[in-house]
Order: C-alpha cells, then sequence, then structure tokens
C-alpha cells in the first residue's frame, strides 16, 4: 500500500495552481494530443481526468499540485509541469482501479476540510485512484 497522504498534504499546503492552462492546452500538438479531458469546473469538481479514448491516464487535482498518473505516463507529467510552470506532487499506480492508495483517516480533514469523507462507501487506507476520485468528487 502506498501512502499517500504527505503528497496530498503537500499539494493542498500549496494551493491554486494554474489547471486552466492543461485543460486549454487538450487537445494539441506533443505529448497531449492524443489525450482528452473531463472537468466540470462550473460544478466545482476537484479533478481533471485525462483520458486516451476511455482509459483515464492521470487525475489532476485541481486544490493543489497534485497528479495521479499510470506508469508509463510519466510524460503527461512532464507536459503538464511544463504547462503550468508548477513542479507537482506524483502518484504513480499501475492501474487506475488497483487498489493500491492508502491516506492516513486521521488526516483526511487536513486534505479535505470542506468535503466529508464517505467512510461507509470508501475506505480510506486501501483504495484505487477511482475510489479516490469518486470519495472526492
Amino acid at each position: 500500500m502506498q501512502d499517500v497522504t504527505d503528497a496530498f498534504v503537500r499539494a493542498h499546503a500549496r494551493g491554486a495552481w494554474p489547471v486552466e492552462q492543461v485543460v486549454a492546452a487538450v487537445p494539441s500538438e506533443g505529448p497531449l494530443g492524443d489525450v482528452r479531458c473531463e472537468w466540470d469546473q462550473a460544478s466545482g469538481d476537484d479533478w481533471v481526468r485525462l483520458l486516451h479514448t476511455s482509459v483515464v491516464l492521470a487525475l489532476v487535482w485541481v486544490p493543489g499540485p497534485l497528479v495521479i498518473a499510470t506508469t508509463g505516463h510519466h510524460d503527461l507529467v512532464d507536459e503538464i509541469e511544463r504547462l503550468t510552470g508548477t513542479t507537482v506532487e506524483q502518484v504513480n499506480v499501475a492501474h487506475m482501479d488497483a487498489p493500491v492508495l492508502g491516506l492516513q483517516p486521521d488526516r483526511l480533514g487536513e486534505i479535505w476540510p470542506d468535503h466529508e469523507w464517505p467512510q461507509a462507501a470508501v475506505d480510506a487506507t486501501s483504495l484505487s485512484a477511482h475510489d479516490l476520485w469518486y470519495a472526492t468528487c
């Protein structure tokens, strides 16, 4: 299990970053050229999902500079850093549905102070990237 609590705390502490520049660059030439994004900014969605066809390659966290990317797609993280001029916290997973991530339950309020974790539905100590996306949308 990969404890990602500190990465989220660090990213949250750094605050707002220019995620809109990533969204504006999709689709484009270069590493993001074959990628599309899904993000409902108007609804306050905390994640930009970067996809190739229907496969999620990366989740870009809006509240702070953090990207969860699938193994083999580090070029997306490099391109996001280049586009935004921001060094991001990186979390790598083999597959978005693999339950390999963990968060310390007693620190969830540091990361999501205005959000109640759905404890009955998602175990913070053992979750996939998709579980994390679901729990924090």
